[in-house]
């Protein structure tokens, strides 16, 4: 680090760094002082942070002296377009003597959906969720992605949530899917890009503190309730009915499937794409590589579990749960006839199992792959494996005296 001067800056410290934006969102404000960041791969960026706020800087030379002018504000102006605003302003300096005028920004729409997706991706968001989540908004509010936030009115969001749940009034090419979507009335749809357009909405109210947007707008938003589909009361008959359609599955494999799911609470993505290598019998551990935070992270294999896993026929496929009517190998689809519960209702079944079994919250979030927002007793919790393979057991052993009487006898009894 070194102490320079700059015209029209003050003695302040020079750290170089690449700046992407996952790196530029990381960097701390500083009170009481600037620091000045040079992007180690692009000569002509620069970013400056103070108490509240980092400004991109254009650097340029000119007779021999450095000129230095803001080019725009993060996250109203990201990584790659401050770097080619950058560039554009050094030319016209260098030719004209003369820095370009610089265009003040708005919080839009399109301008908050990016920073929104950066700072997902700086809380490790898994790529695909991210793409759907901009997904959602692209298909919905394409219309509204230039209009400064302040202008959209909680009159125009519920206006917009009715027209995409009856299909009627939107705007042309608004909602409008490429391939063989069904095109419906959709309430679910609506739900979620309401849902979706609040996250947003809200990310911008604390990035963009002198855009004069005001969180009433989407406080109370229907479409940020939580869906109640076919969620379920867990009672000891909802267990035993749902073990009950376990058993009777006609496929070992998927029978197998909905008993794991069961007992280890896990989501369809990281049950469905186990595979053997990830699966540690002898060690009574299991290696969860796809999680929803796109971080690996492993639960113990109770009794109940490994009775499960003995009873699946081995093959040549990778996968645990192999599928022959899939292209990608394993099983997939988790629906069927006469589910007494949506899909993930077996979650929220372990979750409660977890609590009436009288495991604490932390060895709870641990296990569920939950965000524990006391990071260092979480990591502590990490470490603590015993801790956690008691409660995983004692979850197992709850959820066994609800569906009644050897449960892991029942499935191995069950028509295969």
């Amino acid at each position: 680090m070194r102490q320079v001067t700059q015209v029209g800056f003050s003695y302040m410290p020079i750290i170089k760094k690449r700046l992407t934006d996952a790196a530029v969102d990381k960097l701390p404000f500083e009170s009481g002082k600037q620091v000045e960041y040079q992007d180690t791969d692009d000569k002509f960026i620069r970013l400056i942070v103070g108490a509240g706020s980092k400004s991109w800087i254009a650097r340029a030379s000119y007779m021999g002296n450095r000129k230095y002018t803001t080019v725009g504000q993060y996250p109203l102006m990201l990584a790659k377009e401050a770097s080619d605003a950058a560039r554009a302003a050094c030319r016209h300096f260098e030719e004209h003597g003369v820095w370009p005028g610089v265009v003040k920004r708005e919080a839009t729409l399109r301008n908050a959906l990016d920073a929104y997706s950066v700072q997902q991706q700086v809380n490790k968001r898994k790529e695909a969720t991210i793409a759907k989540y901009r997904r959602t908004i692209e298909l919905w509010f394409s219309d509204w992605f230039d209009m400064p936030l302040s202008s959209i009115t909680r009159a125009m969001l519920d206006h917009r949530q009715l027209a995409i749940e009856t299909r009627k009034g939107l705007p042309r090419g608004v909602g409008v899917r490429t391939g063989n979507a069904k095109e419906g009335p959709a309430p679910e749809a609506a739900k979620m890009a309401m849902t979706q357009f609040k996250a947003v909405f809200n990310y911008a109210c604390i990035i963009y503190p002198d855009a004069n947007l005001n969180p009433v707008v989407v406080k109370k938003l229907v479409g940020a309730k939580k869906k109640s589909g076919k969620q379920i009361i867990a009672t000891q008959d909802v267990y035993a009915r749902l073990w009950t359609y376990i058993t009777e599955q006609r496929s070992p494999v998927r029978a197998a499937y909905l008993a794991m799911k069961l007992y280890t609470g896990l989501r369809k993505p990281s049950l469905s794409q186990l595979q053997w290598s990830d699966v540690d019998m002898s060690g009574g551990v299991i290696h969860v590589r796809n999680s929803k935070r796109d971080v690996p992270f492993n639960i113990p294999i109770t009794k109940q579990m490994a009775a499960i896993l003995a009873l699946l026929p081995r093959t040549d496929s990778p996968w645990v749960f192999p599928s022959n009517h899939n292209p990608s190998g394993h099983l997939v689809t988790e629906e069927g006839t006469g589910m007494p519960s949506n899909p993930h209702d077996f979650r929220r079944l372990w979750a409660t199992a977890a609590k009436k079994a009288g495991v604490p919250d932390y060895e709870r979030h641990v296990l569920g792959n939950w965000v524990v927002e006391n990071e260092e007793a979480a990591g502590y919790l990490q470490d603590m494996w015993d801790d956690l393979v008691v409660a995983q057991q004692a979850i197992s052993d709850w959820i066994d005296k609800q569906t009644g009487a050897a449960p892991i006898k029942a499935l191995a009894e069950s028509n295969w």
